[in-house]
């Protein structure tokens, strides 16, 4: 889903989507003035025995922007961006990276439970997808 143009981000869903009062309302209360973080709407989400696609669409529908996403991918000022390149990637990592591929990309729900089998940063798995060419997709929260 992309957001439409000046439209904001609510515009990717249908008209007539219901907002999740009792979420939205938790989530606003992490607001700041850049938006939510990833890691605070995860946090939210976990809370309200919700799934994460459910906090990015009351964040969405309440036009908040998703800020500081746990993989560098997303929501970082001044770049948007952090994640870089690893300088090397173990052949292990590599091998599970790839046999993990759908479509030649990686969930972002898989990085995140590769960072978590190996106890790496989640950071460093997307460092490493970078290093080897390989795109991040599928934001649990909706994001891209």
């Amino acid at each position: 889903m992309k957001k439409k143009s000046k439209q904001g981000y609510a515009a990717k869903h249908d008209a007539g989507t219901p907002l999740d009062t009792a979420l939205a309302q938790t989530l606003e209360k992490e607001m700041t003035a850049d938006g939510v973080s990833c890691e605070k709407a995860h946090a939210v989400a976990r809370h309200q025995n919700r799934t994460p696609q459910e906090a990015g669409q009351a964040l969405d529908l309440q036009n908040c922007r998703i800020v500081r996403c746990q993989l560098g991918l997303f929501g970082y000022t001044p770049r948007k961006r952090i994640v870089q390149p690893a300088p090397a990637v173990a052949p292990d990592l590599t091998d599970e990276i790839h046999a993990a591929l759908v479509d030649g990309r990686l969930r972002c729900e898989t990085a995140w439970a590769i960072a978590d089998r190996r106890q790496l940063k989640r950071l460093a798995v997307a460092q490493a997808c970078e290093a080897l060419g390989i795109k991040i997709a599928d934001c649990q929260l909706g994001a891209f």
